[in-house]
């Protein structure tokens, strides 16, 4: 670029060194706004005389291919010895090339003047700092312009949807960036206007860039535990993973099935950083639970998007909590003696755990408090009745309620007996010595009778 302006400047000045500076009169300068033009531009060009004696100027006239306003140039008259005169006028440039201007200047002598003019047809042209564009992602596109020519006033515009809308820059230098998402592959196309001289143009330019699928975000949601007893929890983890070459906003996880929903949030997720979520599910119902991932989140545009993905919990037929190792015995008093453990046969603790005995209109209860996973607690209760029913209520991990119940019966002959003085074991001592005498006895007078 400054290279071919060097060029122009160059034919400039050996037009100059050419000349003849015998004579009254002398070119000294020839100044061309724009040194180099476009097809159609036009120029304003000041021609500087110099008079080393008086001298009377009768007329100046130009000839050339280009168009040159005026071409004839009458009544200057004198010049005085030691002053200059500058004399503007106007070039039109209709296509590329190199065109001579002769300059004829007549004078008590005549003499010419041979100056060039240079037109390119080379228009500033936009580059990419970036040209590896993401599909579906947001890209941040560096942009600027490469000009042969000095331009100014440059105006860029992306003939699609983009933030900023435009690029401006007063001065020969333009260097900014665009970012807009790519929905298809395209070339990329772009307005630029700018200003040569006072000539203003405007073109459309075409980038090609070359477009790559994206990687998305990746989900994997994981439970702890795949078989689970109903009311039990476990806990599942939800891997969010950037893929994507832009930031992504405003991360709503939301986990659902039949009777749950939980909700997680984050602010922001950097390319290629991992954020993992934990949820607490637990299963209401016996069978297969599908869990549903629903994630959504925004592009630094605002474009919204949506990602779900499934995970199957199973839960048995049964619940977490259970009453085994149940017994009734009937006390002499006539009442019964309950017991039995209440065991936590699931993979997390529960709390809140109270145990009930309800016989009638006698109702016994027992506040247990918490039991961890794997856990039991034996209970004894006393009650006057001839039935009743064993009921556990508790809590699981998430708040959840539960209870389970079991009736109980008296058995007949259920009788437990017992002495206030203690169990009699020296008189079941005396029998059994009784009974090995009596059998020694009888066991000697056989063989007497033999």
């Amino acid at each position: 670029m400054r290279f071919i302006r060097s060029i122009a400047l160059g034919i400039l000045i050996l037009s100059l060194m050419l000349i003849s500076k015998t004579g009254a009169i002398e070119v000294t300068k020839v100044e061309i706004n724009p040194e180099i033009l476009l097809p159609g531009d036009v120029a304003d060009c000041k021609i500087t005389l110099y008079a080393t004696t008086d001298e009377k100027i009768s007329l100046i006239s130009f000839d050339s291919d280009l168009e040159i306003n005026p071409k004839l140039v009458l009544g200057i008259g004198e010049i005085s010895r030691g002053s200059s005169y500058e004399l503007p006028i106007t070039i039109k440039a209709k296509k590329a090339g190199t065109y001579k201007v002769e300059m004829t200047i007549v004078g008590n002598t005549t003499k010419k003047q041979i100056f060039n003019v240079v037109v390119l047809d080379k228009y500033p042209s936009i580059i990419l700092k970036k040209t590896k564009i993401m599909l579906n992602e947001v890209n941040e596109i560096g942009i600027t312009v490469e000009s042969y020519i000095d331009i100014r006033k440059i105006k860029i515009q992306p003939l699609f949807e983009a933030e900023p809308s435009a690029l401006y820059s007063e001065s020969s230098t333009i260097d900014g960036s665009f970012k807009f998402l790519a929905k298809e592959a395209k070339p990329l196309k772009f307005r630029i206007s700018f200003y040569n001289g006072r000539n203003y143009h405007e073109i459309v330019q075409t980038v090609n860039v070359d477009y790559k699928e994206s990687k998305g975000v990746f989900v994997y949601p994981e439970a702890n535990y795949s078989v689970l007893a109903i009311g039990d929890v476990t806990p599942i983890t939800l891997k969010l993973t950037n893929l994507r070459e832009d930031t992504i906003y405003r991360i709503v996880a939301t986990a659902t099935s039949d009777s749950y929903r939980e909700v997680k949030e984050l602010a922001i997720l950097e390319p290629k950083q991992t954020a993992i979520l934990t949820y607490r599910f637990s299963p209401s119902k016996a069978g297969e639970n599908e869990i549903t991932f629903s994630i959504t989140f925004d592009d630094d545009l605002g474009n919204s998007y949506s990602i779900s993905k499934r995970i199957t919990v199973r839960a048995l037929d049964e619940k977490a909590v259970g009453i085994s190792n149940l017994e009734v015995e009937r006390e002499l008093d006539g009442g019964l003696k309950v017991t039995g453990d209440i065991t936590n046969g699931g993979r997390s603790d529960v709390s809140d755990v109270v145990i009930e005995v309800v016989a009638g209109n006698d109702t016994k209860d027992f506040f247990v408090g918490k039991l961890e996973s794997g856990d039991f607690y034996t209970f004894e209760f006393r009650i006057n009745a001839e039935k009743g029913v064993v009921r556990v209520l508790w809590s699981n991990g998430i708040g959840q309620k539960f209870e389970l119940e079991r009736p109980f019966e008296a058995k007949i002959n259920a009788v437990k007996v017992e002495s206030k003085e203690g169990f009699p074991y020296a008189v079941i001592a005396a029998v059994v010595v009784i009974a090995f005498i009596a059998i020694a006895v009888i066991n000697a007078w056989k063989k007497r009778n033999r």
